[in-house]
């Protein structure tokens, strides 16, 4: 045994083992602990690149369903308006629907979709040619062009469409005569509710995207009747929007915003294989498991009765970790290894040297043990602060593993009404839910452990401890964790808002009820009045030539003065029948080119008797002109202003002067011609400006009584210029006359006015 030992310590290559076998044990750790440390930053660049993606994400995947609910919100907002009211007019539709469009400019076109019966098919079409379309006629597509629609039971063509510039080919197109259109067509009218269609290429298309319509059913009454063959008697027609997916995604904050790094995919779940892509229209992935890239996030989200996936993925070159600080600290790492072995083979009997090394080593992995454990701090810091939130949020927050929930927060015990949590650990949030409810929210816990996922929010009730109701709206959400299913159910109060609602909606009603028997009352009245006041002037009149005739001049004053108050009641009535008319949105205007210098010349002449019996004289000066208006409106207000300059200026002149102005005012857009009455008589107070355009106001009681009137004229003829695109404005001086001035649209023309 000592032979083979003393053999064992003479070996060739022990002095060399022994030489290099502290500076390589040393290598070999060095190069350990340098590689575990060069993964665990690897693994922190990795999550840190990864959470940063999960928020973008997030953020992202809000906005944009946002944005898709208030735009469907917008548009089914013009179905209300037809539940209403019933009957809707063009101009109507065209202001109501203008409105939406230019708050949420993601809406491609707003339509009303009226179903016209084949027995009414040439009526509506010759009253669409009436209104303005003259070649208006109920079409279809055929080979790539549109032709008259074939003969169907029942059409479903585009009666009005907004905006009209960019949209006229679809003006007329049957709907029913496309198959996409036509599913989901039906299917609203058979659900009552919106329903949107598979992804088509718009009539109007000019770029190359994908777009959708979304349908919302109106029924006679605006009330939704029974399911079946009643429902489909009662259909009305629908409230069309039409929506392309570029503008709406472009139009979602950040998801659009330059640099951000993500980009967005959607999908249709309910269509077809191979056509399940929306947007965007040219990539190289037909679904989710096509997209080029594992790190992404999603959301589905229900748009019209469909399924969508939304998907939220990064760029090639976005959201990639920057790997210079690990590869920095694996040099640094194995610099210093590789330093330390060569210093300590150097040096192998400095044995201080060698304790040196080990304890700066030590000191290192003491620093990262450190930084570990500060980690753990903050991890458990955020956790705490994270039930903190729970415990102040404002809305009901409820934890389920395993079909129970664990936890519930401050809000939830107020919301539900119990003593403490303890009374809401155990059950499911499903027991809590009304008898209407019950399957909705049955439904959505299935599917929340089934696969993890996030349902949007929807509303219901929930029955509280005291057998009271509360209106809730319900986001649920959930993820798996080591084979466990951990579910999220955040529940908001809306009672206080369904009651505002409610109540907003009586208010409006009672306002429109109230608006329409004013506006009735005064008409009927007006027209009652009116026609024996006829009868009155009209004899009067008689009475009077046979005085005249038979040298009764006392007889012949009375009668004066009951023709000239007859004709002063019969003015007022006129003026109250016109502001009805006005209020009612009734007043229709005859729109055409006139020669201003017919409308000067006819006003001046009427002017003339009642100028002539104060001493006036009737001037006119003006410049050649072709006003777009209505003949007899403009001669209303023009006549209106110069009898009242006649009535209030004694011995003086009252000058008729138009001009064309030249440099409108800021925020007007057009040409204007500028018909100004000046007079110089009695003026107006500063005081009482502001009355002149007032319903039945006179600036002057004591004034009145002289000069008479009633107070409606300036009123009626400012809001008669307003209908036609201009406005009337006053400037005066008290004492010394006024001058009162029309604004009225202008198209020039080469005619002299003297």
């Amino acid at each position: 045994m000592k032979v083979m030992l003393a053999k064992v310590v003479r070996f060739p290559g022990w002095n060399w083992i022994r030489r290099f076998l502290p500076a390589g044990a040393l290598l070999a750790v060095g190069i350990l602990l340098s590689v575990t440390i060069f993964r665990a930053v690897r693994k922190f660049e990795d999550q840190n690149v990864k959470a940063t993606f999960h928020d973008a994400a997030l953020q992202s995947l809000y906005a944009l369903e946002t944005q898709i609910t208030l735009t469907l919100n917008s548009m089914a907002s013009l179905g209300s308006f037809y539940d209403a009211s019933h009957e809707v007019e063009r101009g109507e539709f065209a202001r109501f629907a203008g409105d939406r469009l230019a708050r949420h400019r993601q809406i491609q076109a707003l339509e009303w979709i009226p179903k016209v019966p084949r027995t009414l098919r040439g009526r509506y079409e010759a009253e669409a040619r009436q209104e303005g379309s003259p070649s208006f006629q109920i079409t279809e597509r055929d080979r790539g062009l549109m032709v008259r629609a074939g003969e169907r039971q029942d059409y479903y063509p585009v009666f009005y469409v907004e905006p009209f510039r960019g949209n006229e080919k679809a003006l007329g197109f049957d709907l029913a005569s496309d198959s996409v259109r036509l599913e989901a067509l039906q299917r609203a009218a058979s659900t009552g509710q919106m329903a949107a269609t598979a992804r088509i290429s718009l009539v109007q298309e000019q770029a190359d995207q994908y777009g959708f319509l979304a349908f919302r059913p109106v029924y006679r009454g605006g009330i939704l009747p029974p399911a079946g063959e009643l429902r489909q008697r009662a259909l009305y027609g629908f409230v069309l929007g039409v929506f392309r997916l570029k503008n709406i995604v472009e139009s979602a904050s950040p998801v659009a915003s330059a640099g951000s790094g993500i980009a967005v995919a959607i999908f249709d779940l309910d269509a077809k294989s191979g056509e399940r892509l929306l947007y965007p229209r040219h990539a190289l992935f037909a679904s989710d498991a096509g997209l080029p890239t594992v790190f992404k996030q999603n959301r589905l989200i229900s748009v019209g009765g469909r399924k969508w996936e939304m998907v939220v993925y990064p760029l090639s070159n976005a959201f990639r970790p920057a790997r210079w600080s690990s590869w920095s600290i694996l040099a640094a790492e194995l610099l210093v290894t590789f330093l330390l072995a060569a210093y300590l083979h150097l040096t192998r009997g400095q044995k201080l040297a060698i304790q040196r090394t080990v304890a700066e080593r030590t000191s290192e992995l003491n620093t990262a043990l450190q930084d570990l454990s500060a980690l753990n701090r903050a991890l458990a810091k955020s956790e705490r602060t994270y039930q903190k939130l729970g415990e102040i949020s404002t809305d009901a927050i409820l934890i389920e593993r395993r079909h129970a929930i664990s936890s519930a927060n401050r809000a939830a015990v107020q919301l539900f009404k119990v003593a403490g949590p303890q009374d809401l650990i155990g059950r499911r949030v499903a027991d809590f839910a009304s008898p209407s409810f019950r399957a909705v929210a049955e439904e959505a816990d299935r599917k929340m452990y089934s696969a993890g996922m996030q349902l949007p929010a929807v509303e219901g009730q929930i029955l509280c401890a005291d057998n009271s109701v509360a209106n809730i709206e319900i986001s649920i959400s959930s993820f798996s964790d080591n084979d466990d299913t951990t579910v999220q159910a955040v529940l908001r109060d809306i009672s206080d808002r369904k009651r505002a609602q409610a109540e907003l909606v009586s208010a409006k009603d009672l306002a429109e009820s109230a608006s329409r028997a004013k506006s009735m009352f005064l008409a009927t009245m007006s027209h009652e009045l009116r026609t024996p006041l006829n009868a009155i002037l009209g004899f009067s009149e008689l009475l009077k030539v046979e005085m005249e005739e038979r040298g009764l001049h006392e007889w012949e004053q009375y009668l004066g003065t009951i023709h000239r108050s007859g004709t002063h009641l019969l003015e007022l009535i006129n003026g109250i029948l016109d502001l009805s008319k006005i209020d009612a949105g009734k007043m229709e205007l005859s729109l055409e080119d006139l020669d201003i210098s017919t409308i000067v010349r006819d006003v001046a002449a009427a002017a003339e008797p009642l100028a002539a019996k104060n001493g006036n004289a009737v001037r006119i000066v003006c410049e050649p002109a072709i006003l777009y208006g209505d003949r007899d409106r403009i001669r209303q207000c023009l006549l209106n202003l110069v009898e009242n300059a006649c009535k209030f200026t004694h011995r003086g002149e009252v000058l008729i002067e138009g001009r064309v102005e030249e440099h409108a005012p800021d925020g007007v857009d057009g040409s204007w011609y500028l018909l100004s009455v000046v007079d110089n008589g009695i003026g107006i107070a500063p005081e009482d400006i502001a009355k002149l355009f007032s319903d039945f106001t006179q600036v002057d009681g004591s004034r009145t009584r002289r000069y008479g009137g009633a107070g409606l004229g300036l009123a009626v003829s400012r809001r008669l210029c307003r209908l036609m695109g201009g406005d009337i404005a006053v400037d005066s001086t008290f004492g010394q006359g006024s001058t009162f001035t029309m604004r009225i649209p202008l198209r020039p023309a080469p005619k002299v006015c003297s």
